[in-house]
């Protein structure tokens, strides 16, 4: 493909030398090329649940690998080879490895997003789109068993509006809860905003009500200290998260001792 590239679409006809070099130095670089992949770890990486750090770790692969290949071609042809043909093949090569492999993933999450749509889930819009947000709604998404579906997002910022979030769109903003709610049937509410202003959250968590939503939150910056978003830290709203400042916890026997005899006012 890669002397295609160079030659043939180009008009030009490919060198016979070239070919024969080709030819040449095949039983020495697809051995050569399969060590590699293996000795990488190319082939112990579930690809129906990688992400960007395993296509990075690709393309690190066939990099190293072009070059070890094209060393071992170059000698082998007796630098009678196109260096760009090189270049070219292993970007076709970055291309090819990770079109298939993006293929396995996309299966995997089209079985789950089926399995999604089947189940009898609860529709859940998600209050902010930042990054705290958009990690839970991959959790979401990701677990499918537990009975959420994610229709989208709610976020003050008008900017994200229209755009999608973590494959999920950007629905409104906070003054349009009823209306959102009632258009895509939603039955939860989940504040994903670790930092919200006590003020707000009160606003939401009446408003959620009065439209018959379960509204939960994702705990307080305090206790998200290592940056970290899981479905099992989403709770109901508590008393605290209303205060806009640390819970202080009182030492109730230490107040018994003091107030023990005494008449208080």
């Amino acid at each position: 493909m890669a002397f295609l590239v160079r030659f043939a679409l180009e008009g030009a006809a490919i060198p016979p030398v070239f070919l024969k070099n080709f030819l040449k130095s095949l039983p020495l670089v697809l051995p050569l090329r399969g060590l590699l992949y293996s000795g990488m770890g190319l082939y112990r990486v579930l690809w129906s649940h990688a992400g960007a750090p395993e296509m990075l770790r690709l393309f690190g692969i066939v990099a190293m690998e072009t070059a070890v290949s094209s060393a071992v071609t170059y000698v082998a042809a007796d630098g009678r080879y196109p260096r760009s043909v090189f270049i070219i093949g292993g970007l076709l090569n970055v291309a090819l490895l990770g079109s298939v492999r993006l293929l396995l993933k996309l299966r995997h999450q089209l079985n789950r997003l089926r399995r999604a749509q089947h189940a009898q889930n609860r529709r859940v819009l998600i209050f902010g789109a930042g990054d705290a947000g958009a990690l839970l709604a991959r959790e979401l998404i990701r677990h499918p068993e537990l009975g959420f579906f994610v229709v989208g997002f709610l976020d003050d910022d008008v900017a994200k509006l229209g755009f999608q979030v973590a494959g999920k769109p950007v629905l409104g903003v906070r003054q349009e809860l009823g209306e959102v709610a009632a258009r895509y049937g939603a039955t939860d509410l989940i504040v994903a905003v670790p930092q919200l202003n006590p003020r707000t959250l009160r606003e939401l968590l009446d408003e959620g009500r009065k439209l018959g939503l379960k509204v939960r939150v994702l705990p307080s910056v305090y206790e998200l200290v290592d940056g970290k978003v899981s479905i099992s830290q989403v709770r109901d709203v508590q008393i605290e998260d209303l205060l806009g400042r640390e819970e202080v916890k009182l030492d109730l026997e230490a107040v018994a001792r003091y107030l023990t005899g005494e008449v208080v006012l």
